[in-house]
């Protein structure tokens, strides 16, 4: 039976940037927001439009640095072609105490680079946007999503499967 105790709260996270540890370093750390592409469809014979689902949307995240860090700044703007590896770490807790390690792997590329004004007296951050082609997530080592612009796997399933058959790709 389930706990009816809150499960899995994230109580901190890192950020690795090209495989360099930002611990200490970043101010906030996105996770992408998963977003279904759907077409509605109201063809002959029904009366009720429908969303059909057509893929995913593109995915996309960011976070937040306290400090100009060169070798981060630096990642912006790349060659056509270079991506960058990311990795987000988090302790998720659970009311009890359970602690579950939550890890989640990006690569892509830097495509903004947004420094807040500077104000004398307060802190000043610069927030990195990016878009990623590979985004996997695990929960204590389990997979949850796993993503790339050909593959979708959900708990380590493939959602794509029968698609890539019938193209006589996969």
């Amino acid at each position: 039976m389930a706990s009816e105790r809150p499960r899995h709260l994230m109580r901190n996270a890192t950020i690795w940037v090209n495989r360099l540890s930002q611990i200490g370093q970043a101010s906030e750390i996105g996770f992408p927001e998963l977003k279904r592409k759907t077409e509605e469809v109201f063809n002959a014979g029904m009366e009720v439009p429908i969303d059909v689902a057509m893929g995913y949307e593109k995915i996309e995240n960011s976070f937040k640095m306290t400090g100009f860090d060169p070798e981060i700044l630096k990642l912006f703007g790349l060659s056509i072609g270079t991506e960058t590896e990311y990795m987000a770490t988090a302790a998720n807790v659970d009311d009890d105490g359970t602690t579950h390690s939550m890890v989640a792997y990006f690569r892509g590329m830097i495509t903004e680079v947004n420094p807040d004004h500077h104000k004398r007296g307060d802190k000043t951050e610069l927030e990195y946007k990016m878009s990623f082609r590979y985004y996997k997530l695990e929960i204590d080592g389990q997979p949850i999503y796993e993503i790339d612009p050909f593959e979708v796997k959900i708990g380590g399933v493939s959602q794509t499967a029968g698609i890539r058959r019938a193209m006589l790709v996969g």
